[in-house]
């Protein structure tokens, strides 16, 4: 099997797999608010301060007019990818989910660099649809 149908074959896995949980976060979040950019600034929030500060991650929170913004620093999913010798795996497998959370949400991604692909960080660029939108 060539990589490029094995990256095709576990994306579609995880996203089948991984799809729930975001919808469920969101749905979780309306007890929060009605409106979506505090749901997701609720949602991305606490996964930044309870899961991204603990190793093996490590990340830095940035300012946005526009949306929530980090970027990723040291990312466990790259570093298991490439020690099993498959790293490109990693976004089919892990980072392509990031996405899958945009769209469930209906905010924009936008990912322009991945420690997968050699560069020193991720960086995620959380952009809401225009006000009043809901």
């Amino acid at each position: 099997m060539s990589s490029a149908d094995a990256a095709q074959i576990v994306e579609m896995i995880m996203t089948d797999v991984y799809r729930p949980v975001p919808a469920a976060m969101f749905k979780f979040s309306r007890l929060r608010s009605a409106k979506r950019e505090v749901r997701v600034r609720w949602i991305l929030g606490n996964i930044t301060r309870r899961f991204l500060p603990a190793p093996p991650f490590c990340y830095r929170h940035l300012r946005s007019e526009t949306g929530v913004a980090f970027d990723i620093t040291r990312c466990p999913f790259a570093d298991y990818f490439r020690a099993q010798g498959l790293p490109e795996l990693t976004e089919p497998a892990a980072g392509n989910m990031d996405y899958v959370m945009a769209e469930e949400w209906g905010v924009e991604l936008e990912r322009t660099q991945t420690i997968a692909d050699g560069d020193a960080h991720c960086d995620f660029r959380w952009r809401f649809p225009v006000a009043g939108a809901n």
